[in-house]
């Protein structure tokens, strides 16, 4: 909600030595304390919430193609102008509120997104 004072938590997710994506995730103030550094160094934002009791419920996220500005690709170690997935998610709990704004960044060379479609015919 606008106004809310939040926490900003800026990682960058490796696997075998190589930059995957970076992410920055803002969360309410009040959960400052659920998402320590050394929470977050043996699992994700959400196992953490969730040992906390806070469940996600919903989310929603927006899906680009950007190219890599300076920043992005010194934290993923790729070439300015590089092609990176843009992912920008909010995520709510079950009451609606929201818990979670991320913005991520991927390397579009090491990662992909599959989406599963399925159709309902209507008999009429």
């Amino acid at each position: 909600t606008a106004g809310t004072p939040v926490v900003r938590i800026g990682r960058v997710i490796s696997e075998f030595g190589e930059p995957i994506f970076a992410d920055e995730s803002y969360l309410p103030e009040g959960l400052r304390h659920v998402c320590s550094q050394e929470q977050l160094r043996h699992g994700s934002i959400y196992s953490a919430l969730e040992a906390h009791g806070i469940a996600i419920a919903s989310g929603e996220q927006t899906i680009s193609a950007q190219n890599a500005n300076s920043d992005t690709a010194m934290k993923l170690h790729c070439a300015i102008g590089d092609a990176v997935i843009h992912i920008m998610r909010t995520t709510k709990d079950g009451s609606g509120q929201p818990i979670e704004y991320s913005i991520a960044r991927y390397r579009a060379d090491a990662y992909e997104y599959r989406v599963r479609l399925a159709r309902t015919v209507n008999p009429h």
